[in-house]
């Protein structure tokens, strides 16, 4: 016979968010059952009957009303809207689908974490226990970075997925997946064992194929600074199997930091290993969100694209990004030295520019018997910043231009073997000028020039032979690195130990040849991994003497995983590296006004060695999800870190004399959902303890510094009108050293709440507050209480109107304190005012 399909969705009519477990039943003309079925996660349901002219729907849901439709005459997909209902039960308990698991894919669905103020999908990825959505937008997985984030299947961003999760509507999004153990490159299926997991977003049916839009325009007025605001989006997306697209457009000046939605949390640093010389950036704080204390102007533009044909994935990335910050902040700087102490106070008013023009390019195949992948990314940064204070004026200019190419071919063959190749060639030019004119005309002026070009390339091949439970492989190439420093300085004689100083070229080159052997066992759920790269580097530096030198770093791997869901590892390294070639250069080079950095003029080794354990625990059915990472490392190194004074300048240098330090570190996480009341729980923790040692006028000073950080959050559906959130944070610090008059401890409070008030269906109302608890002094403290509110009214089912009113108070200032070295910082930093702004929102 031949058959009608009858498909559609089930929503609740208040809220459209999809009602799962709905039952669907297709009667026809008699009143039979012609079909029935339940809806998804999606609150999807398809059913195909044989063919009639009259056929009825009926839906019914604990919960809701019933509802009955002739569809005769209706076109599917249907769109089924049920009205709440009020029935007397007895006590009967309903525990929500809300997380499920199969074999190592976490699924959470969407729609039973989304809140009604949540905007984006990185907005209700916050709700989902286990997963750490970081305040720069990288995401963390029971602790460990994601190696992947895909959309439908298919890595549209690679690193850069701030652009997915702060863009793409909840509304769209019908699951997040956890893909555990993942193993992105599938030739390496079965053979590569990964510790991290991806993440990966599956559309809602509505939506996948066809072009999603959302975005935002705001505008309204600020007291501090005094005028305009604004703050506007636009989103557009599409996805299908063959081809997928992300744009989005953005501009603030709101405090909205954008540069986290561009940057590439899956990319490593960069191995031309250039890094400025010069900063005038002011201390962060760590404590307070940046739009608090960001004085900014911001736009960014992205387009990501890519497309299949066969097997072959091409994707092109562009990213824009400008801005313009301006800072104001008043300091006290403490630097703690043998039997005294130095205070140098500062005001410091100025503006930092920058312009970043970055690009990705892909040819990818990824297939079990084969994997090539080609990317080729350009970087152009323009960047420069002024900073006014009571004795001089600095301004910093510093261009930078960066390519990279790398290529990576795997061949498997015969299902045991594997042949992999590897290029990776990379360029970097960074000049930087500093210029600094003092008030006092008898100081003259400082001019300095730093040209640094660099150029890195290594190329290699990796044999691998699988053995039932033993892989064996061994890889081996060469690398090298070439460098060229001009420096140049003019309108002040700079002298080290009474000697002029002649500034000029520096080279720090390198030849590196290096074998890495590799065993791996898996025995059932146990698995050892041992790795042991093994280098011969000869350096050639002009500014030391030519010199060569073996390197041997094993690490030992052990990982555990004794029953679903418990995994452990620990592993241990030794490892011997040279100095950082950065530190190496002949003449003195101002980092700003006041502080001169001295180069070392021999290659240094460094001894390292780190024990490391990752501990990790799922119980999906029960929402529980646990984490915890300690480490240990030792450090043996033959030179010290110091500094002195010399008349208003501070050198830092080091001294050839053997030096030890080690730290300790613990970080733990413990998350559940609260299913009886829509929300969840979570519980983290911090210690850090380092132990080293510096010199300080020419004297060795032993010191300590720890770390602490305590929290936990709670959020909950107090009933169908109310949802809240409260967030606590006890964090501080302490530093002591022997030979000096460092001993001081600070501790720290934050509370944050929210609460959201849905007054009808369309009209809520949001408040939400920070207060800080700071220590100042031993038996001083300052309190900072930040509030804020928003108005939000649904002109539509796709429009809302909102009014937004932030730091209601108009407090001006945070005051805090923190601690470097061998010195302490206490600032005011002035906040942004009050606040309102008008905004409309679509999807």
């Amino acid at each position: 016979m031949a058959q009608t399909s009858v498909s559609g969705h089930v929503v609740n009519k208040a809220t459209e968010v999809p009602i799962v477990g709905a039952n669907v039943i297709i009667k026809n003309g008699n009143g039979k059952i012609a079909g029935f079925a339940s809806t998804n996660t999606e609150g999807a349901f398809s059913i195909d009957v044989a063919d009639s002219t009259k056929l009825t729907v009926n839906v019914s849901m604990l919960g809701f009303k019933k509802y009955s439709m002739p569809i005769n005459e209706i076109h599917t997909p249907l769109t089924i809207k049920l009205d709440d209902g009020n029935y007397s039960i007895k006590e009967v308990v309903v525990k929500a689908d809300r997380i499920r698991a199969n074999g190592d894919t976490i699924k959470y669905n969407v729609a039973t974490f989304t809140q009604k103020q949540d905007r984006t999908i990185g907005d209700v990825m916050k709700h989902m226990p286990g997963i750490d959505v970081k305040d720069n937008g990288s995401i963390e997985y029971q602790g460990l970075a994601i190696n992947k984030f895909y959309i439908e299947g298919n890595d549209l961003l690679g690193g850069k997925y701030g652009v997915a999760t702060n863009g793409i509507s909840a509304n769209d999004i019908g699951m997040v997946e956890v893909l555990e153990n993942h193993q992105p490159m599938q030739v390496l299926s079965g053979i590569g064992l990964s510790d991290q997991a991806a993440i990966n977003l599956k559309l809602k049916n509505k939506s996948k194929g066809t072009w999603l839009l959302n975005g935002q325009l705001a505008g309204g007025v600020s007291t501090q600074p005094k005028g305009m605001v604004w703050d506007g989006d636009l989103f557009l997306m599409k996805a299908q199997p063959s081809y997928q697209t992300i744009t989005t457009l953005k501009s603030n000046n709101a405090g909205k930091n954008l540069e986290s939605q561009t940057t590439d949390f899956l990319e490593n640093e960069r191995n031309t290993q250039l890094s400025d010389y010069v900063s005038l950036s002011l201390p962060s704080i760590s404590s307070l969100d940046p739009k608090r204390s960001l004085f900014n102007r911001s736009h960014m533009f992205s387009t990501s694209h890519m497309w299949k044909k066969k097997a072959v994935e091409y994707k092109g990335q562009i990213d824009y990004y400008n801005y313009r910050n301006k800072m104001s902040a008043a300091s006290e700087i403490t630097y703690f030295i043998p039997n005294s102490t130095k205070v140098i106070r500062e005001d410091r008013n100025g503006m930092e520019r920058g312009n970043q023009l970055t690009g990705s390019f892909v040819v990818e195949m990824n297939k079990k018997s084969y994997f090539f992948n080609n990317t080729f990314k350009p970087v152009l940064k323009w960047y420069d910043s002024s900073v006014g204070m009571s004795e001089n004026f600095q301004k910093v200019e510093s261009p930078n231009f960066y390519l990279s190419n790398k290529t990576k071919i795997i061949k498997r063959f015969a299902e045991k073997h594997l042949i992999t190749f590897y290029a990776d060639n990379e360029w970097e030019n960074l000049t930087s000028t500093l210029d600094v004119n003092f008030t006092n005309q008898t100081k003259g002026k400082i001019y300095q020039k730093n040209q640094d070009h660099a150029f890195f390339t290594n190329e290699k091949a990796q044999y691998a032979f699988n053995l039932s439970k033993v892989q064996l492989s061994l890889e081996g190439g060469i690398e090298g690195y070439f460098r060229k420093l001009d420096s140049k300085a003019d309108g002040v004689a700079v002298s080290v130990a009474g000697e002029p100083v002649q500034y000029g070229d520096l080279t720090t080159n390198y030849l590196k040849l290096f074998v890495t052997p590799q065993v791996e066992y898996t025995l059932s759920r146990f698995n050892v991994d041992l790795l042991c790269p093994i280098s011969y580097d000869s350096y050639h530096l002009s500014a030391a003497d030519d010199s060569e030198k073996l390197f041997v770093s094993p690490t030992l791997k052990l990982r555990w995983r004794p029953i679903q869901g418990l995994s452990m590892t620990v592993t241990g390294r030794l490892n011997e590296s040279p100095t950082d070639l950065h530190d190496i250069h002949e003449a003195p080079l101002y980092a700003d006004y006041r502080t001169i950095v001295l180069g070392v003029n021999k290659l240094y080794t460094t001894k390292n060695k780190r024990l490391s354990g990752n501990f990790s625990y799922r119980n999906v059915s029960e929402g529980l999800f646990a984490n915890l990472i300690l480490s240990k490392s030792w450090q043996d190194t033959p030179t010290l870190p110091a500094q002195r004074f010399s008349d208003d300048n501070i050198i830092s240098y080091y001294q050839d004399v053997a030096s030890f330090s080690q730290s300790f570190q613990a970080i733990g996480n413990i998350s559940k959902t609260l299913d009886f009341i829509r929300g969840g729980v979570s519980i983290n923790g911090i210690f850090r303890r380092n132990s080293s040692a510096v010199s300080s006028e020419e004297t060795p000073v032993h010191f300590v510094r720890t770390y602490y950080s305590i929290g936990g959050q709670v959020n909950a559906n107090l009933n169908k009108w109310l949802y809240m959130t409260y967030a606590f944070k006890a964090f501080g610090s302490s530093a002591f050293s022997k030979g000096t008059s460092l001993d001081n401890r600070r501790n720290n409070v934050q509370h944050r709440f929210t609460m959201d008030i849905s007054a009808t269906s369309k009209l809520m109302f949001e408040v939400a507050g920070d207060y800080f608890h700071n220590q100042q002094s031993e038996d001083t403290y300052k309190d900072c209480f930040l509030l804020d509110s928003k108005v939000k009214y649904a002109l539509g089912k796709k429009i809302d109107l909102q009014l937004l009113t932030s730091n209601i108070m108009n407090t001006r200032t945070y005051s805090y304190s923190i601690y470097d070295t061998l010195s302490r910082i206490e600032s005011v930093r002035y906040l942004r005012g009050r606040e309102i702004m008008l905004s409309i929102c679509f999807k």
